[in-house]
């Protein structure tokens, strides 16, 4: 009996914890920020593709871009670490308050859950293919579109078509 009281409370505990962190993290009405101005990255290519379109408002970065960002994202008191795409950190991310999170799409197919967790915390999630090289040339040009590089956005996809031709 003494047991299961403890078992009781203790799972009663964690689930006001649980409900407790969820509204921490959650817009509690405020407003969100405006599109484009402060941008989580939750992979590499994500932002590989912001960093040559100039996005310069990218707050969050993967924690496996770290060792690659070299000197501009290396910066861990200027961007947080937004986790791994299958494991974002989504305290972090909620509480730096950003206006998107930019992702793959692969990641939220293989696990399903990322970008419904993002929405419950009132983030938008941007979805791109980046599975091939005619999705990622698309891609790019939509990510330009988004963050109104259209001409940039183009210029890469030009760059890329030529690398292809060399090959």
């Amino acid at each position: 009996m003494k047991k299961n009281a403890v078992k009781i409370f203790t799972l009663c505990f964690l689930l006001v914890f649980a409900a407790g962190m969820f509204a921490a993290c959650r817009r509690s009405g405020g407003t969100p920020p405006p599109k484009g101005t402060r941008v989580v990255a939750l992979d590499n290519v994500s932002l590989t593709v912001l960093d040559r379109l100039g996005v310069d408002t990218v707050i969050g970065v993967p924690s496996s871009g770290w060792e690659r960002a070299g000197e501009k994202y290396g910066d861990r008191q200027r961007y947080i670490d937004a986790g791994i795409p299958m494991q974002p950190n989504y305290t972090d991310i909620a509480l730096a308050n950003p206006s998107e999170v930019i992702m793959s799409d692969a990641t939220e197919k293989a696990f399903g859950n990322i970008k419904s967790s993002f929405e419950a915390l009132g983030i938008p999630v941007r979805l791109f293919d980046y599975n091939g090289i005619p999705e990622l040339k698309k891609s790019i040009v939509k990510i330009g579109e988004y963050f109104e590089s259209k001409e940039k956005a183009q210029e890469i996809v030009a760059e890329l078509e030529r690398g292809e031709r060399e090959i």
